[in-house]
């Protein structure tokens, strides 16, 4: 004697369904990761820099009219003059290092702040490779 159990097909469908992925959400996300990849081939380095990591303003002295940021492991202090009121501490601005100022664009206007001093730190600690 022999026994048989044949499972209902449409409970075997319903659960084949529930772990497909919907193909407008894989579309969807393929068009994403396209369109990331050609903004990153496209775009200027200085472009990327801007908008990835940005700088940070640590501290603004009104009386000096002088800024304090951080960009990574390099700290700045710049001349700010009329344009201290424009920022914030901590608040992130895209700037670029243009050697002995930092550029930065507001409202279609490039804004020039001086380098008055700049730090690099290095990690010390070792054990990396």
């Amino acid at each position: 004697m022999s026994t048989t159990v044949q499972f209902d097909k449409s409970a075997q469908a319903t659960l084949a369904r529930e772990h497909k992925i919907p193909l407008w959400l894989l579309a969807v996300f393929l068009v994403a990761l396209a369109l990331g990849i050609t903004w990153w081939a496209l775009s200027p380095r200085k472009f990327i820099i801007e908008t990835v990591h940005p700088y940070r303003v640590t501290h603004i002295n009104l009386g000096d009219k002088t800024m304090y940021l951080v960009h990574g492991n390099r700290s700045y202090v710049v001349r700010c003059q009329e344009h201290c009121g424009d920022f914030k501490p901590a608040g992130t601005y895209p700037m670029y290092d243009a050697g002995a100022a930092l550029e930065y664009m507001r409202a279609g206007r490039k804004i020039i702040f001086p380098i008055i001093e700049e730090e690099t730190t290095f990690d010390l600690t070792g054990g990396h490779g």
